[in-house]
């Protein structure tokens, strides 16, 4: 989807980098290939006007303006994720996942056991999965 000239996708290929600092590892974050995240790059620095990064060894360097964006794109992202992507609610009644929770032997008698009753009774199909803390 374009916006303004903007491949919305390339947002989701500068947060990635922004976040991983590596462009291979974050090609492999969002299943692209190297060569493709080198292309969106060249894409986003030639839409913005700004370099984006700069390589200090075999890691990529925000540059002022890249850091100027990293947050509004990451925030937008988070946004449509919740609001559009993650639109189905949680129903602990309807729900029987498995949750792993690792407590310590203290904080499992303490505060576990004190919430275990209310959870049988509002999810009761959920199972838990203590691991001790160690």
């Amino acid at each position: 989807m374009r916006f303004k000239g903007l491949d919305l996708n390339l947002l989701v290929a500068l947060d990635a980098l922004m976040t991983e600092r590596n462009l291979t590892v974050a090609a492999r974050k969002i299943n692209l290939s190297q060569p493709a995240m080198s292309a969106a790059i060249s894409r986003l620095r030639s839409y913005f006007r700004d370099e984006l990064f700069t390589m200090r060894g075999r890691e990529l360097v925000p540059t002022p303006g890249a850091e100027a964006l990293a947050g509004p794109v990451r925030e937008a992202l988070l946004h449509i994720q919740l609001s559009i992507i993650s639109r189905d609610a949680f129903d602990p009644t309807l729900s029987s996942r498995r949750f792993r929770v690792i407590l310590s032997d203290f904080m499992t008698i303490v505060f576990f056991r004190r919430i275990v009753d209310r959870i049988a009774q509002e999810a009761p199909a959920v199972r838990f999965e203590l691991l001790p803390f160690s």
